[in-house]
């Protein structure tokens, strides 16, 4: 540590040093060649002299409860948020790539919940056609009961792979779509290859 150097804890303080330094200096009268050339170049002197102590480092205080809530909660909404719109930031191919496995997965999961969809539907349609026959002693003809249309999604993909292969018949586009609609990965595994 330099004994020459005056250590203090706010501005306020070494500009008031400052100008004490500065009232010595007019008081010295006719011996201020004793204290320096002129009046700046001890002033600078004074000034560098003297060095203004940093804060000192106060450790963060811990989270009250509501803080921690309302920092888990921007977290969780930000989170939902990227759920929602998972590739908003992809270009189109990759998104488009992206949205494809991501509804590949939802029909791998929703499949058995179809399946079991569809099984229920046909015992009802056999109870209802033995009942209505029991019911008339005369077989009738089948009823249909309305089912639902097939999901929007897969409609679109269709048409979709269809206009592809429309406009070139060795679009991997087409064939990618292709492979995704018949679920042949290969197929789709070959097509990403020829990509990269």
């Amino acid at each position: 540590m330099d004994p020459f150097i005056q250590k203090v804890k706010t501005q306020g303080e070494k500009d008031r040093l400052v100008q004490e330094a500065a009232a010595q200096w007019d008081q010295a009268g006719e011996f201020t060649h004793l204290l320096g050339d002129d009046q700046q170049a001890y002033l600078d002197g004074v000034a560098n002299s003297i060095e203004v102590e940093g804060e000192l480092y106060v450790a963060p205080r811990a989270l009250t409860s509501a803080e921690r809530n309302e920092q888990d909660t921007d977290l969780l909404l930000a989170r939902m948020r990227y759920n929602v719109h998972p590739h908003e930031n992809l270009p189109p191919a990759l998104r488009a790539m992206a949205e494809a496995d991501d509804a590949a997965e939802l029909q791998k999961m929703l499949a058995p919940a179809v399946r079991e969809r569809n099984e229920v539907e046909s015992i009802i349609r056999r109870a209802i056609e033995k009942a209505l026959t029991k019911a008339t002693g005369v077989q009738r003809e089948t009823v249909s009961i309305p089912t639902r249309a097939a999901p929007e999604r897969q409609t679109i993909f269709v048409k979709l792979a269809d206009r592809a292969q429309e406009e070139d018949a060795d679009s991997l586009l087409g064939k990618w779509l292709r492979g995704y609609i018949d679920g042949d990965e290969p197929a789709m595994r070959r097509v990403a290859r020829q990509l990269v």
